[in-house]
């Protein structure tokens, strides 16, 4: 078995991004949502659209293992990892995590939180995270980048997810966490 793809990014990050698992791409480089693979490639082209600096958020998946021929995890690989990922939200504390697809959402907001997607598409939802080290943060769903590669008809809704998500930063002043003003000079 190949080894898990970790996570990426800030340690001090408020905004977290949130993917499904790794594909083959991420896996031969270790990265997630690797530059070259098409969904990264689509993130991070929606990332610098909206001038935001990928070194300013964390990167991470609801499992951190490439599953075969990139099918979507099972729910005992989801339920496996979980445990891994709720680790890195309560060592970060993250104000937002930026929940890409069905999957994430679904782990962010529990099982049968919404019907459709569409639904949830750049709404912001409160989500506590319980325990010892309690605490609050909102979860954003959006279109996952690689559904937009393959299925035309779903780019569009991901762009509104993501001009939902600037509107939102841009209104509780977050927009200086994600964005890198020394690279714009």
């Amino acid at each position: 078995m190949p080894p898990p793809v970790p996570p990426e990014g800030s340690s001090e990050a408020l905004v977290v991004i949130l993917g499904r698992n790794p594909g083959r791409e991420e896996r031969a480089r270790g990265v997630p949502f690797y530059k070259q693979a098409p969904g990264g490639r689509t993130l991070n082209g929606e990332l610098e659209r909206l001038g935001y600096s990928r070194s300013k958020l964390w990167v991470t998946n609801t499992t951190c293992c490439h599953c075969p021929n990139d099918e979507e995890p099972s729910v005992e690989e989801t339920i496996a990892c979980r445990p891994w990922l709720m680790a890195q939200l309560l060592i970060l504390r993250p104000r937002v995590v930026v929940a890409l697809g069905a999957l994430a959402a679904k782990m962010m907001l529990g099982e049968g939180s919404f019907n459709r997607f569409s639904e949830v598409n750049g709404q912001a939802y409160e989500v506590t995270l319980g325990g010892v080290a309690e605490f609050t943060m909102d979860v954003v769903p959006i279109y996952h980048p690689g559904s937009a590669v393959r299925q035309r008809r779903y780019k569009e809704q991901m762009r509104r997810g993501f001009n939902a998500l600037n509107m939102y930063l841009e209104e509780r002043d977050l927009i200086g966490w994600v964005r890198d003003y020394e690279e714009e000079k």
